[in-house]
């Protein structure tokens, strides 16, 4: 069971940064109550491609978990000259 608990969050680890472009800059797990859980994510710039890469781990954490995630994106703009 360890592996298979691991290697979910290893997934989301790895989703977090699908475009290799390091948009995310902070993700934070929250516990509201027994039945879910909110993923926070600070992100800078536009970050489709980590969202929509997300949406299968979701599944995955969700039955290896058995709890709902919500997932809130703070987008902040890039300031790079």
């Amino acid at each position: 069971m360890i592996v298979t608990i691991l290697s979910t969050l290893l997934k989301f680890a790895e989703k977090l940064d699908r475009s290799h472009m390091g948009r995310i800059k902070t993700a934070k797990f929250t516990s509201k109550d027994d039945e879910k859980v909110v993923l926070s994510l600070r992100s800078e710039g536009e970050c489709d491609l980590e969202r929509w890469g997300m949406e299968s781990v979701v599944r995955d954490f969700e039955k290896v978990f058995e709890r709902g995630v919500k997932l809130y994106v703070m987008r902040e703009e890039s300031h790079r000259v």
